[in-house]
């Protein structure tokens, strides 16, 4: 299977994760992160803006992170972001 990158979670230009919800005033959203091998990194249970940028320092290293994205308490995307280092 080929990996096709999220619209809504996605590596910035700036190499931080963004979260893009246009609807995140008006809806429920959560979102979880894991590392991996499918452990809880952490969790944000309720995400109100439409465009939060998250400080990449957050992930600890470079690597792919999954994440579990929830609208309303039901899964609305499971899929992976890379995180780069820096030079």
């Amino acid at each position: 299977p080929v990996w096709v990158p999220s619209i809504y979670v996605f590596t910035g230009d700036d190499g931080n994760p963004v979260i893009r919800l246009p609807e995140a005033a008006s809806k429920k959203y959560s979102i979880r992160f894991m590392k991996e091998d499918g452990s809880l990194l952490f969790a944000i249970p309720k995400i109100t803006e439409p465009y939060l940028t998250l400080d990449k320092v957050n992930f600890m290293r470079s690597g792919w992170y999954h994440f579990e994205l929830l609208e309303d308490g039901k899964l609305k995307e499971k899929n992976k972001f890379l995180i780069t280092r820096d030079y």
